[in-house]
């Protein structure tokens, strides 16, 4: 088949056959011209070896052939285009090498034929694509769009960028000429439209390898990609659309994934109705240790998210300082002054969990106070000071004789998995699923990385990732309030994981409401206390 009908083969098939399929795949993502919400996303999250097993798979078995598939990607693309950044007039397309740049080639055509100015810039030389990308250039020409060389391209200066350079196949930082062309894109003030991943975004582990593009809208496909929605990924993705692009549902079922996306509904629903005659004693009594000198605010408001979480007695160990603020700020917690670590040994024992860290300080208070919390042999949440203590290696006796069917969960922002690990930051951050999964395995625990796509991981390895939450959430006690509901949600009965997952979910999606309401700046740790206690009652 020459090139010119190779053309016209590919033009045909897009206007007769897949304007109908991809109506059909996309029809239910968008209303109105809105991009499809991060709830409608599916909560399975792959990596990129993964979604090329079952792109292979499809193609060998369900008689998908690449040509296809792609098709429906660039149409995807397309109508993802003309939703949400309509009214559309002109496109530049930047195409790379591989099956990336053939979706790029598709959009190009597409526009073209939908009467928009278009242009492609392209990195590799188009006789140099094999395949389907080679087919999907010629479609491209056969339209009549305009192709060009990177080095020869002016600066886009209207329209919308399509960013079709690299995969989900990137190994190491992006080379030069990539990483000028990217460059380019985010320096060009125009809106981006990334194909399946931003270029430059390491699909697995969110890592930006060098440089990214900062896409507003990036359309992913037949699995949603890990890496889109933890480390750097939220901050370069933009509003993400998913198809599947009719790849059949049992060839994405057979590969596992690599983590669950939670939805707080799906939690709560889960979450027990109070009997009409139960009783403080039914619902727990947490204990909460922490507050060193010039720290009891954080265990005061950890103390202070327990109680609001449903905990039906909460106690707060922490410095005698800090007694009279914790009677005045909140009268239903028990305030215990303590002096030296033995003080808290009758309170503990008492403990249906015991939190331990906020404000713990790093000194001979804090060892001493930590040091009871281990020996309760309770349920036990660490944070903060407690996490830094371990890692220097206070308790870790105590520690490995710990009965493992007793409650463990830590949780750690990445400076202090990476001292528990004994690695750097940068190495967590490379490769957060591997870290989470480290610290599960190493401590025997339920484990919380925090971070924007904060990975959750059981001693049994399931791994779980909240997708929400936002930048007012940096700032100062978040953590301490997520240690309260933790607690307050493990006294109740919740199974380690449920009360992190429960807990996680609903102090991002407090923050979301708050910022949706009052904005980011400015949001407070305390904030969420209230619109958690909100959430989990339905409201």
């Amino acid at each position: 088949m020459g090139q010119l009908q190779v053309g016209l083969f590919w033009a045909l098939w897009v206007t007769i056959v897949g304007v109908g399929i991809s109506s059909a795949i996309i029809a239910n993502k968008f209303f109105s011209g809105v991009v499809m919400t991060l709830q409608s996303l599916p909560c399975e999250l792959f990596t990129a070896q993964s979604v090329r097993a079952m792109d292979a798979l499809a193609i060998r078995d369900h008689n998908l052939p690449g040509s296809v598939l792609m098709k429906r990607a660039g149409r995807v693309c397309f109508d993802a285009l003309t939703a949400h950044f309509a009214p559309l007039a002109e496109i530049t397309v930047y195409c790379g090498s591989g099956n990336n740049a053939g979706d790029g080639y598709v959009v190009a055509g597409l526009a073209q034929a939908a009467g928009l100015s278009v242009r492609v810039v392209y990195l590799s030389a188009p006789e140099q694509l094999q395949g389907d990308a080679q087919r999907a250039y010629q479609y491209a020409v056969q339209e009549g769009v305009s192709c060009c060389s990177f080095q020869s391209s002016a600066l886009p200066a209207h329209g919308v960028i399509v960013d079709a350079l690299l995969g989900t196949g990137i190994n190491g930082e992006v080379r030069p000429d990539y990483l000028a062309a990217i460059e380019q894109i985010n320096g060009a003030g125009l809106p981006v439209l990334a194909v399946d991943i931003p270029s430059g975004l390491c699909a697995d582990s969110g890592q930006v390898l060098g440089q990214a593009v900062q896409a507003d809208v990036t359309c992913t496909f037949i699995g949603t990609k890990l890496g889109l929605l933890t480390a750097a990924g939220p901050s370069v993705s933009g509003q993400i659309v998913f198809d599947d692009l009719g790849v059949p549902a049992e060839v994405i079922a057979s590969q596992p994934p690599a983590a669950q996306r939670l939805e707080l509904s799906s939690l709560l629903a889960q979450m027990p109705a109070r009997a009409r005659s139960s009783h403080k004693g039914d619902y727990g009594h947490s204990v909460i240790i922490g507050g060193d000198h010039g720290f009891g605010g954080a265990a005061l408001m950890s103390a202070q998210a327990c109680a609001r979480m449903g905990s039906g007695l909460t106690s707060l160990a922490t410095r005698p300082e800090h007694i009279t603020a914790a009677h005045v700020r909140v009268p239903e917690v028990m305030a215990l002054p303590v002096t030296a670590g033995v003080e808290v040994d009758d309170l503990v024992n008492k403990a249906t969990v015991i939190a331990v860290g906020p404000g713990l300080g790093k000194l001979a208070w804090g060892e001493q106070l930590l040091l009871s919390a281990l020996m309760a042999q309770k349920p036990l949440v660490i944070d903060a000071d407690g996490l830094n203590l371990i890692a220097e290696g206070i308790g870790h006796r105590v520690l490995a004789q710990r009965d493992q069917g007793i409650a463990l969960i830590l949780t750690p922002h990445p400076g202090e998995a990476a001292r528990l690990l004994q690695v750097s930051v940068e190495e967590v951050q490379r490769d957060r699923l591997s870290a989470v999964l480290g610290l599960a395995q190493k401590y025997k625990a339920t484990v919380l990385l925090k971070g924007a796509g904060s990975l959750i991981a059981g001693p049994e390895g399931v791994v779980s990732l909240c997708a929400e939450g936002n930048p007012g959430m940096a700032s100062g006690g978040m953590g301490d309030v997520l240690t309260g509901m933790v607690t307050g949600l493990l006294a109740q009965s919740l199974a380690p994981l449920m009360a992190l997952q429960m807990a996680v979910c609903l102090h991002a999606r407090a923050a979301d409401r708050l910022a949706a309401n009052f904005g980011e700046r400015g949001l407070l740790a305390t904030d969420l206390i209230a619109e958690s206690r909100a959430l989990i009652n339905g409201g």
